[in-house]
């Protein structure tokens, strides 16, 4: 069979959809040989294997955010409390992907120029894996930001949903979901999604580095109290709405986890430190084995995301035997249960603290968490998953 050529595109390298993309571009290569990948992204400064450099022009940028900023009468800058991310579709950047068989849209934001790729390489196959809801709203990547932001933007946000869709309805992308409820949350702003046209797929990683034995000589190695009730919270921005830190140290307060011999572990930026004292704010972690070491040493990786698709951290923590405390929505609900971890009904601080008095009061198989979840999320099944669709799409 021909080799298939296929470009793998994200704007940056790091957050959840660019480890991701990453992941699946050295995958493919490594695994796959009918399968040829190349990795966009439109930092300059990574070094990554098999890797395109961005040639982006900064003043298409430029002239991009400010034609926004007009349009919108400044209602975006007044609203930026409101909302997690507000990103642009149309960039004036337009690279050449004539190469490629396949062109593979990640976490694309402020990065490719959606209009003019959908035109040019209409003859092309192109594949749309959904990291966010935001290829089917306007700037906005979740819903749960429209509750929050002013009128104003709404209804700008509105008018470039349907400029948006009116460039991707019907011109043959494939779009391809990570889980169940962000395909049902697309299906309430873009109903003419066909059944055809999309697929669903997990996030792979190689699975080998992750242990779950030597826990004590771990809990040494980091210095946490063994006689403690680790508990692991891991975000990019803890001050993030949507993660929803505020719910969790609302639930895991200074008496509450004293109370329950708790000892919290912030990974992330610190800027909530000195409003929580009794939280270890680790700070952010770039070293993945290091991150590893934390995930195995926790008791309990807490994710108390208002709303969140298949989250990285997820994945990883399952798949080194700490089960999981969340709530039940997004992705979380469609990978744990009762046997890797806790999901609360109710969305609240009251709701998750309820779900943690549960989870002491469980005896987990972290052998057998680890188990499945390297079952599910390991880079062989996500390769396959990924390289049957293109075959697929190639045959069309």
């Amino acid at each position: 069979m021909k080799e298939i050529s296929v470009c793998q595109i994200t704007t940056w390298i790091s957050g959840g959809a660019g480890i991701a993309a990453s992941r699946l571009n050295e995958s493919l290569n490594l695994l796959n040989a009918e399968v040829k990948s190349k990795l966009l992204t439109k930092s300059k400064k990574e070094d990554l294997k098999d890797s395109q450099a961005s040639l982006r022009s900064y003043h298409s940028e430029i002239l991009s955010r400010i034609k926004y900023m007009l349009l919108s009468k400044n209602c975006i800058s007044n609203n930026k409390n409101n909302y997690e991310f507000f990103s642009y579709f149309e960039t004036g950047y337009r690279p050449d992907f004539e190469e490629f068989d396949i062109i593979h849209l990640h976490w694309v934001s402020n990065f490719i120029d959606l209009k003019s790729l959908i035109k040019k390489y209409s003859h092309k196959k192109i594949v749309w894996t959904l990291h966010d809801l935001n290829p089917f709203l306007g700037g906005l990547h979740y819903s749960i930001d429209l509750e929050r932001i002013s009128s104003d933007l709404r209804e700008y946000e509105k008018k470039l949903m349907l400029e948006k869709h009116k460039i991707i309805k019907g011109k043959g992308i494939h779009f391809n979901f990570l889980s169940k409820w962000l395909y049902e949350e697309a299906l309430k702003f873009a109903p003419w999604l066909s059944n055809e046209d999309c697929s669903f797929s997990v996030n792979g990683m190689d699975i080998s580095s992750f242990q779950v034995d030597d826990r004590e000589k771990t809990l040494e190695s980091l210095g946490m109290d063994p006689s403690k009730r680790n508990v692991l919270f891991i975000s990019e921005s803890i001050s993030n709405y949507r993660k929803g830190a505020d719910l969790l140290f609302q639930a895991l307060g200074a008496d509450f986890t004293n109370n329950h011999n708790i000892q919290l572990h912030a990974i992330g930026k610190k800027d909530l430190e000195n409003e929580y004292p009794h939280i270890n704010f680790v700070g952010r972690i770039n070293d993945f084995s290091l991150l590893q070491k934390y995930y195995l040493a926790s008791d309990f990786f807490i994710l108390p995301s208002r709303q969140d698709n298949l989250p990285n951290v997820m994945l990883e923590s399952l798949c080194s035997g700490c089960p999981v405390i969340s709530f039940k929505t997004g992705g979380m609900k469609e990978w744990i249960s009762d046997r890797n971890g806790i999901l609360s009904e109710e969305i609240s601080s009251d709701g998750l603290q309820k779900a943690v008095e549960m989870a002491f009061q469980r005896n987990f198989d972290r052998n057998e968490i680890s188990k499945t979840a390297k079952e599910n999320f390991n880079s062989i099944k996500a390769t396959s998953l990924y390289s049957d669709l293109y075959r697929r799409l190639c045959r069309k």
